[in-house]
């Protein structure tokens, strides 16, 4: 054999191995590509997929209990034009007047 063939053999052998390696992580990187997506779709799945709890059941008789008694709030008037009367200060057993907190304006608490 001459030196040519000796290295184009070797040559041969070098890229055979190449190839072999280059196979075997395409392989792998093939395999990581399915699990990563499964795994996405799972997560997906887990986040935008339908929720148990927001399944309303048209059968069950139990929503239909609720509903006739909640009713729509009613439209609130402001409180500035609500005229709250005053109340006179509790007296105590022994005739004494209650202790009350001095404030020329009742503490009010508007709903939000």
């Amino acid at each position: 054999m001459t030196d040519i063939e000796i290295t184009l053999l070797k040559q041969l052998e070098t890229i055979t191995q190449e190839r072999d390696l280059l196979l075997k992580r395409c392989h792998q990187s093939e395999q990581a590509y399915t699990l990563l997506l499964d795994q996405l779709k799972q997560m997906l799945r887990h986040r935008f997929g339908q929720k148990s709890e927001r399944y309303i059941d048209p059968n069950n008789p139990q929503l239909s209990l609720i509903e006739g008694i909640i009713e729509p709030p009613l439209a609130e008037e402001p409180l500035s034009d609500v005229d709250i009367p005053e109340q006179d200060e509790p007296e105590l057993p022994d005739g004494s007047v209650a202790n009350r907190r001095n404030s020329s304006t009742h503490d009010i608490i508007a709903p939000i």
